[in-house]
């Protein structure tokens, strides 16, 4: 719920973002030094979170009479999505499309950033918070992507990425060649601005989690998508459904808690980042909020 008044943090917040998305400010407020994890401490089969740090929405609404282009696009494609769906797709296709009927870009946005997993005293499982803050840098939604340590001992990742001039950006056009496997030297280097979290299941035994690279191999050069919400579609993945589909082949392990293939919402980043067996063996912070 909305407080009636603002605390000294949520204005900072708020001129921030402001600043952020253009609305007049002339420089943002100062982010803190990006944190790194050790990548001597790499596992085939380790997880890897970027992003950006000190960027933050503001906990009130910010509105424009004109939608934003983004919020355009997302609509066409979520069109889209319906059509093809309700003409030619699954019985889980076409109940997805029926839920994205009713789902507003506002209510994609507060859903796919609130859904956290970190845990609380005496709770378990998914929860969701009333207004929590979303990276400011829209379009980022978020990334997750998996770590190869080869025979040499050289870590790369393995990520779906869309074809975008701006890492992350919310594009939900469908883009040839979207998984791909790039050194962890280069990849750092292109996130050099970002926190990025390091994770591991703890409670997987390594051959398994090596595993998780193999099976995520498979899929190189398959197409990134944002829209592929059924699990069992191998034609094209958006980053965590690549990441849920690699550990579940390899550990019949679903990382979110739910085993169904038939979609009806995204598997999002931070979803993973808080999954029950997860170790943060490099924490910067709360991700996606900080």
């Amino acid at each position: 719920m909305l407080r009636n008044t603002l605390s000294r943090r949520d204005l900072l917040q708020g001129f921030s973002a402001i600043s952020v998305l253009g609305f007049g400010t002339r420089a943002a407020l100062a982010a803190p030094t990006p944190s790194h994890p050790r990548a001597e401490l790499f596992q085939s089969g380790d997880f890897l979170w970027p992003a950006k740090p000190g960027a933050f929405i503001p906990k009130f609404a910010l509105r424009s009479i004109q939608p934003s282009a983004e919020a355009v696009a997302w609509e066409e494609e979520k069109r889209a999505f319906i059509e093809r769906a309700r003409t030619s797709g699954t019985a889980d296709d076409k109940a997805a499309a029926d839920q994205m009927e009713q789902l507003t870009f506002q209510d994609f946005q507060r859903q796919y950033f609130e859904a956290d997993r970190s845990p609380e005293p005496g709770s378990e499982g998914l929860r969701t918070r009333g207004i929590s803050p979303m990276p400011a840098a829209l379009p980022e939604v978020g990334h997750v992507a998996l770590i190869e340590v080869d025979g040499s001992g050289k870590p790369w990742v393995i990520e779906a990425m869309p074809r975008a001039k701006y890492r992350y950006a919310s594009l939900y056009s469908r883009f040839p060649d979207g998984v791909i496997r790039t050194t962890y030297a280069d990849w750092i280097a292109q996130h050099k601005d970002y926190n990025v979290w390091h994770g591991r299941l703890k409670e997987i035994e390594a051959a398994k989690r090596r595993r998780i690279v193999t099976e995520a191999s498979r899929f190189l050069g398959k197409d990134y998508w944002f829209w592929s919400f059924n699990l069992s579609d191998e034609s094209a993945f958006y980053c965590s459904k690549l990441v849920w589909v690699s550990v579940w082949k390899a550990a019949e392990l679903a990382l979110d808690g739910d085993k169904s293939f038939g979609r009806k919402f995204w598997v999002t980043p931070k979803a993973l980042v808080y999954a029950q067996g997860m170790e943060l063996l490099h924490n910067p912070g709360v991700y996606g909020r900080e």
